[in-house]
């Protein structure tokens, strides 16, 4: 069963896609739209999405926040249909290999199939718009946001997600997402195109909170540390009541609530 959902935000549309076997997908992603441009492809799983979505649209190129099988799945199918795909040079060197997804990345999402793509200029030029690339690593080595500084917009990718997230993957950088946030907080914009949950009223509240949040696990680890608490004992103490086990059994712990803590203790452990 594919979810689809179309948004309108004037100037950009949105597409909410899904897939799952029974009943409401678990996970959606969202790719956007402005004039000849997307933004992400969406899952494998969401194909026929995608595919209708070009059959009744001018889309002449598209441009990957990373990676991730959730915003890259369609890359390979555009190309291959004669849409030109850009990415960091991180994400160029991803996509030539071949991604062995995890077994509930494949579930969630489908396959991520190994393509060439092009690298990303300076600047994207469209008829009315011009997007400023910025690598803003964390989530995944190779995350890039999208700034149109002229409309204050911000196509953010995973960099925001929520303010106060339940979930962090295994792979990602606690001290590179908050040197992220800082980055992007320097930035002029008024709406927040998330991959997965938009902000379009005070976006830089929000990227403050999930800062302030992320400061504030650091700090508590740092006490327990202070304090005397070994690492197990300080995992336990934080994350009580807060894993959701569902997740964390789903996706055989790489999405979990301790791989926050454990992230931030690695971010305490390197500062006095």
């Amino acid at each position: 069963m594919i979810t689809e959902e179309m948004h309108d935000y004037g100037d950009i549309k949105g597409v909410r896609v899904g897939g799952s076997i029974f009943g409401s997908p678990l996970m959606t992603v969202i790719f956007y739209h402005l004039d000849d441009i997307l933004i992400d492809t969406g899952p494998y799983c969401a194909r026929v999405s995608i595919k209708k979505y070009i059959e009744c649209n001018k889309i002449d190129k598209a441009l990957l926040t990373h990676y991730h099988e959730d915003h890259a799945g369609n890359a390979r199918f555009l190309v291959d249909n004669g849409i030109r795909v850009f990415g960091h040079e991180k994400t160029v060197s991803k996509l030539e290999k071949k991604n062995r997804l995890k077994p509930y990345e494949h579930i969630l999402f489908g396959k991520l199939e190994s393509v060439t793509i092009d690298l990303l200029p300076t600047v994207v030029n469209t008829e009315h718009f011009n997007l400023v690339p910025i690598h803003t690593p964390g989530h995944s080595c190779d995350h890039t946001v999208y700034h149109e500084p002229n409309r204050g917009w911000l196509f953010s990718g995973d960099l925001f997600l929520g303010a106060k997230i339940k979930y962090w993957r295994r792979d990602e950088d606690m001290r590179a997402t908050l040197e992220s946030l800082d980055q992007v907080l320097k930035l002029d914009f008024g709406c927040l195109f998330c991959g997965h949950n938009p902000k379009l009223k005070n976006p830089k509240k929000h990227i403050e909170q999930k800062k302030h949040y992320l400061l504030e696990l650091i700090h508590k680890v740092r006490c327990l540390r202070d304090l005397g608490h070994c690492r197990n004992e300080v995992i336990n103490i934080l994350t009580k009541g807060k894993e959701v086990r569902f997740a964390k059994l789903f996706t055989l712990g790489d999405a979990s609530y301790k791989n926050m803590i454990v992230a931030a203790m690695e971010v305490a452990a390197s500062e006095p």
